[in-house]
């Protein structure tokens, strides 16, 4: 029916055929990337986080009112063509070739891969607007895949940051001892490159803590993880999060990105001792979650 492209979605300010344009807009994207037609871009197409002037929410939203007023039919077909072209692009591509994305640069296989994720998470949006029940098929297993891959390795990276940089601190705080700390969690020459002077106890801690781009960063894996955890699960109420491990998550991942590096040294055994607490709370709280439990067999003889 013509109003149901007009319907509401979880998507707040999109209805129906503003998600699909959105679809539509980002498989074009991906299939120029695929064929190398966009720079290779190291922080991808929105550049250095200190250097965006608007959020990568908010360029998607700007994106699709540009071209809403097409209509819901001609939309439709615009998807149609941009998934088929995506498609055809990925079939003949490499998959361990790297492709521009949005944030960063990606293997044509990981790309592959979250555009699944996000065809299928606004299907689901599309489908409640309609009042369509979908089926779950075997297809969700690359989905659950990306999922399970990235949040073990997000926790484990954090926890174990903090607990090289508790190790640390109890130690000593000579400069040998932090270059080593740095080079355990790899982070020694991109360390250097960030901050172009010798290592120093505040320094590598606020590289190792808090810093938004090293990969390796207590603060940059919490943030993979609390968006690994809203691809799992997108829906969002109108205020405040309903879901535990999301919300726990978001608390911790806040409280670093905007804690002052002083602050963090007044009392650093006690704040590193709290992160990895407050991780096996999160981990905990995604276990009951997802995950079935099962009573320990016993066994007797």
């Amino acid at each position: 029916m013509h109003n149901d492209w007009e319907r509401p979605t979880r998507c707040v300010g999109w209805d129906v055929a503003s998600v699909l344009l959105h679809l539509a807009q980002t498989d074009e994207f991906a299939t120029a990337s695929v064929r190398g037609e966009l720079e290779p871009l190291a922080y991808g197409l929105m550049g250095r986080r200190e250097d965006q002037k608007v959020s990568v929410d908010d360029a998607a939203a700007a994106q699709v009112e540009t071209d809403r007023a097409a209509g819901g039919p001609a939309i439709r077909q615009r998807w149609h063509d941009a998934s088929r072209a995506l498609c055809a692009a990925l079939q003949t591509a490499d998959p361990h070739a790297r492709a521009t994305w949005v944030t960063n640069r990606l293997s044509v296989q990981t790309l592959a891969t979250t555009r699944l994720a996000e065809c299928w998470i606004h299907t689901g949006d599309i489908a409640s607007a309609l009042g369509k029940v979908l089926e779950p098929t075997d297809r969700l297993q690359y989905i659950a895949r990306l999922a399970w891959r990235t949040l073990p390795y997000a926790f484990e990276r954090a926890d174990m940051t903090t607990r090289l940089l508790g190790a640390r601190y109890a130690d000593a705080f000579g400069r040998t001892g932090w270059t080593t700390t740095l080079r355990s969690c790899s982070a020694h020459e991109a360390y250097l490159r960030a901050y172009r002077h010798a290592v120093d106890a505040a320094s590598a801690v606020e590289f190792l803590l808090l810093d938004r781009l090293f990969p390796r960063s207590v603060y940059h894996a919490l943030t993979t993880a609390e968006q690994a955890l809203g691809e799992l699960d997108p829906r969002s109420a109108r205020a405040g999060v309903d879901d535990e491990a999301s919300r726990r998550l978001g608390r911790l991942r806040a409280e670093l990105e905007f804690l002052h590096l002083d602050e963090a040294m007044d009392d650093l055994p006690r704040l590193l001792e709290r992160i990895q607490r407050d991780c096996a709370g999160v981990h905990g709280a995604i276990a009951r979650r997802y995950f079935r439990e099962t009573r320990v067999i016993e066994w007797s003889v």
